[in-house]
Formats: structure tokens, sequence, C-alpha cells
């Protein structure tokens, strides 16, 4: 899985503004779904560093493209999808607010051969939730659902927070 993950942002480092960097682990961490817990790390192989290469191009900070991965999985009464964001993007990547059809083209290409690698299967994680009084329910262990498929999504998106 590390080295397809060195692949997919190798796709993606040239619509990054120069200057930003992913190390890609050779080891995971091993946890326990039901509950969440952290058990172990276990060496998988296959890292790496991956720089962008996008130029010095202009670009908005905190404004990028959301890569939206999605699963048969439903947890919770709801279908279970992650979401990646590649911040900050280039803003000739993003002209007027919508994502360049090259653009999208590249990084569907690159997230379908990560999805599609016949190495391993990649997962979105739902944390187990507890319910607590005065609550109605009963509690829910955590889940894995295999992602299926991924999407740029054809719009900017930007990082936010609700805490000041």
């Amino acid at each position: 899985m590390p080295a397809a993950l060195v692949t997919l942002f190798g796709v993606i480092q040239s619509h990054v503004p120069n200057g930003v960097t992913w190390s890609i682990s050779s080891v995971g961490d091993v946890i326990r779904v039901e509950d969440g817990e952290l058990t172990g790390t276990v060496a998988i192989g296959g890292g790496g560093v991956v720089n962008s290469s996008g130029g010095s191009s202009d670009y908005k900070p905190g404004v990028g493209i959301r890569l939206l991965w999605t699963t048969g999985g439903i947890v919770g009464g709801r279908r279970v999808h992650g979401t990646t964001f590649v911040c900050p993007t280039l803003s000739a990547e993003i002209p007027n607010g919508a994502l360049l059809g090259t653009t999208a083209t590249a990084l569907n290409a690159g997230m379908n051969a990560y999805v599609g690698n016949p190495a391993f299967e990649a997962v979105i994680y739902s944390r187990p939730k507890a319910v607590k009084p005065p609550a109605i329910g009963p509690d829910r262990p955590g889940a894995t659902s295999v992602i299926v498929s991924g999407v740029a999504m054809n719009a900017m998106s930007w990082l936010r927070s609700r805490r000041v």
C-alpha cells in the first residue's frame, strides 16, 4: 500500500505548488476495528517521499481539491465515504471555482489505479460510537468499508474550522 500511495501522490504532485513534501511511511499502525484501540505496528515496506512539482505559480492558501472515496458500506444508517483534501492547489487548476477537465482526468486515473491495485484493499475506518444516557440505542462498534471508487470533485474546496 505505501508504494501505491507514493504513486498516487506522484500524480497529485504537479497540481500542488513547490514546497510541499509528503512522507509515506513504510510502517503501519494496527488498530483493533471493534474499539479503535491501537495494538501495534507492522512493517509493510514501499514507503517514500514525494515532493510537489507544480512550480511557483499562484495559489490560495487553504484552497484545494477534494478527492472523494466511496464504499458500499453503511454504518449507523449512513453510507460510508472518505475524503482526501489536496491543499494548497495551484489557482490555475481551479479557474472560476471548477476543476480543470485535464486535472480531473489525471487525478481520477490516479485514484482508479490506487483503488484497483490488487496488492491490497484500501478501506475507510468508521470509529466506534458509545451511546451515553439519556440517548436511546445501542453502542456501535467500529467498522471498515472497502473503497470501491474515487473521484476528484468538480469544485474547489477549502479548509475551515469552527475553532476560534
